[in-house]
């Protein structure tokens, strides 16, 4: 059963970032939806969107990587690394713009 859990985890937080990058990547609310993120209080108005699609291609390059058989190490690091980083954005983004969105898997606001 274990095991079972465990090769569904890959392809499941894979669709999910892809999912995710959809929105930052392709979606005609993505100039708002970056603006209502903490991103432009870290980095400034100017390199929010950049800053939000970027991580819209890196979401979607290791969305991708756990998709494809096998998965490697290096995939399931680097989607390590990046819920690592996300949970640090989360922190920040608490204590620096409480009201913001995490900008996480939709283009409207919640």
């Amino acid at each position: 059963m274990i095991d079972m859990i465990a090769a569904l985890q890959p392809p499941v937080l894979g669709a999910v970032l892809i999912w995710s990058a959809r929105v930052k990547l392709f979606s005609r609310h993505a100039p708002a939806a970056a603006q209502r993120t903490a991103l432009p209080r870290l980095l400034g108005q100017r390199r929010a969107l950049p800053a939000y699609r970027l991580l819209g291609g890196v979401e979607l390059t290791v969305g991708t990587l756990l998709l494809l058989p096998p998965v490697r190490r290096p995939a399931a690091a680097a989607a390590a690394l990046l819920a690592v980083g996300f949970l640090a954005y989360l922190t920040y983004a608490r204590r620096a713009a409480p009201a913001s969105s995490c900008g996480c898997l939709s283009a409207r606001a919640t």
